[in-house]
């Protein structure tokens, strides 16, 4: 699957990559959201990104996705997460809280690689 990580922090980055590509995934990574906004295509599959970042954070980032891409499955990685419920109600498909668990990271990305079969 192509998979687009966001973050402000690089050690996050670096390490969404790693898991996410021995797990046999292609990651393209993103420190901001104008970045994202940059990288993100029709051949797109999956969107990682943390909610407080400079500048735009994520919850305008997923807003401005869901416009561009309403089907477009977002995971949501944070460790400032008031609310789950508002995520899911701007389009967040799955809300993780940081630090990263891998095993709860793996299942999310892999339902919805199931999904888009």
């Amino acid at each position: 699957m192509n998979i687009l990580a966001i973050d402000d922090e690089t050690e996050v980055l670096e390490c969404l990559k790693d898991i996410l590509t021995s797990d046999g995934h292609t990651v393209s990574v993103a420190h901001d959201v104008r970045e994202g906004l940059e990288l993100v295509t029709g051949n797109t599959d999956i969107i990682i990104t943390d909610l407080r970042m400079q500048k735009l954070d994520g919850e305008d980032y997923i807003e401005i996705i869901k416009v561009r891409y309403p089907n477009m499955p977002i995971i949501v990685l944070s460790g400032y997460i008031d609310s789950v419920e508002e995520l899911e109600k701007i389009g967040a498909k799955k809300v993780l809280s940081k630090p990263l668990d891998v095993k709860q990271l793996l299942e999310a990305v892999n339902a919805f690689k199931n999904e888009l079969k």
